[in-house]
């Protein structure tokens, strides 16, 4: 592997009472043609777990990690854990372009901040800006990775950092690169600070349009956690509020309430965002490039069930699964519909976050579920492994053995080596088939992070 290649990794149920359907963010229903939930959990026969072959991690591998207390994230070979780019180089923590081919961040010193969308190899810096204040990439809900970096990568949004409690207002710093006095996509354009949009009220950054020019926001009207809001669209041209709000086609008149646990982008500009409700989870659907949004009920749970749920795609982007661990659900849902059409189950020992995001230029990695690249399966992380779930039965077929919880998963892009990050700080090695083997843990570690990975 070149030192070209780094721009590619880092240059990347069962339950008595279901709400599910397509009925609004907070109403109950049942879809119709969704397949009934298995009664059973799979039999132990058909759940074989995986052989350890300790030390013998195939040299396929690079890997973007996290470690603890760092402010960077450090690229890795799989094989021996040391770093590949030498142990000086470090990736800052930002909003990745799509493939991970750059990235974009934020630091704060003193009261100016410096915004830099840099190619992550050496010696290649990229555009930056400083900035009046101190402003920050924002995140959704308890997500760690950040956004605000619109698809086409022309625009950059920032939130303030640690804005004044009680304050009256919400401010977002639009930050754009351009050329010739024009926006521009080009990631080694010029960037320039647009404008400081300041909103009356309570808001969160939501998402941007794929050309961005839209800034959607969420629009807090109580002070509750997890409570009513509303999103709005922002013309960040003028950086002007549009009076409509953004409600739910289906049910216009329906109040929103809820607390963001996840979100993904589909590549039709549609942003699927699931949300702890007060009766159940629930994904709102919204096309950031059409301004109209659809919500989808999701089965109830609760205690500490609830902030379990998550979101993964295919791997062709077209089907989404929605899944709790902690409960057991496994939730297809038909993404022309915009509906739940099946619904599978676990067993009772899988404990999940779910995949919170992936890039077709390198596998596909997140927190507790990814889909894997070109096959029928998908990899779920449980309370002692990495269960193996059938896509097309929605049934569990095979167990990885992992000795500790895990709550991150990430595959090679050809789907022949997989890595499972758990919760004591290690980052274990397995092929990602049900009579798959182990292979042991990376070593250096401990590691507080997976993020990428890449093809060796």
């Amino acid at each position: 592997m070149t030192r070209s290649r780094i721009r590619s990794i880092a240059a990347p149920l069962v339950a008595a009472a279901l709400a599910v359907g397509m009925s609004g963010c907070g109403s109950s229903a049942t879809p119709p043609g969704a397949s009934p939930v298995p009664s059973t959990a799979p039999s132990a026969t058909e759940r074989p777990a995986a052989t350890a072959t300790p030390g013998a991690i195939p040299n396929s591998a690079i890997l973007l990690v996290a470690r603890p207390g760092a402010d960077a994230w450090t690229i890795v070979e799989a094989a021996s854990g040391g770093g590949y780019l030498g142990p000086d180089f470090r990736v800052p923590v930002g909003a990745p372009r799509p493939g991970w081919s750059r990235i974009v961040s934020a630091s704060v010193k003193g009261d100016r901040t410096s915004v830099r969308d840099a190619i992550n190899q050496p010696d290649f810096p990229g555009p930056s800006l400083e900035l009046d204040g101190r402003w920050r990439l924002p995140t959704v809900g308890d997500e760690a990775l950040p956004v605000g970096v619109s698809p086409d990568g022309s625009t950059i949004v920032l939130v303030e950092d640690a804005p004044a409690a009680g304050a009256p207002t919400t401010r977002f710093a639009v930050v754009e690169h351009t050329f010739d006095g024009k926006p521009s996509t080009v990631g080694d354009a010029d960037l320039r600070l647009v404008r400081i949009v300041e909103l009356r009220g309570r808001f969160a950054f939501d998402t941007l349009s794929s050309d961005g020019r839209v800034l959607y926001v969420v629009e807090h009207l109580d002070a509750n956690q997890g409570g009513h809001y509303q999103v709005r669209a922002v013309d960040l041209p003028s950086g002007v509020l549009r009076d409509a709000v953004i409600v739910d086609k289906a049910n216009p008149a329906e109040r929103m309430s809820g607390y963001p646990i996840a979100h993904l982008r589909r590549s039709d500009g549609v942003v699927m965002t699931l949300y702890d409700g007060p009766e159940h989870p629930f994904i709102h659907a919204l096309q950031s490039n059409e301004g109209w949004a659809l919500c989808i009920d999701l089965p109830a749970t609760k205690g500490a069930e609830r902030s379990a749920w998550g979101l993964a795609t295919s791997p062709d982007g077209r089907t989404v699964y929605a899944a709790n661990g902690a409960a057991g659900f496994v939730v297809e849902v038909d993404p022309d519909e915009y509906a739940v059409s099946r619904i599978g189950a676990l067993s009772a020992t899988a404990t999940i976050t779910l995949a919170k995001f992936g890039h077709s230029d390198v596998g596909p990695v997140g927190e507790n579920l990814v889909a894997l690249p070109g096959g029928d399966g998908l990899l779920v992380a449980t309370a002692d492994g990495v269960a193996i779930v059938d896509r097309r039965s929605l049934g569990e077929r095979g167990r990885i053995a992992t000795g500790a919880a895990v709550d991150a998963i990430g595959v090679t892009p050809d789907g022949s080596l997989a890595f499972a990050h758990t919760r004591d700080g290690r980052l274990v090695a397995f092929e990602p088939r049900v009579d798959g083997r182990t292979f042991g843990d990376v070593a250096n570690g401990p590691y507080s992070g997976l993020i990428a990975v890449a093809p060796g």
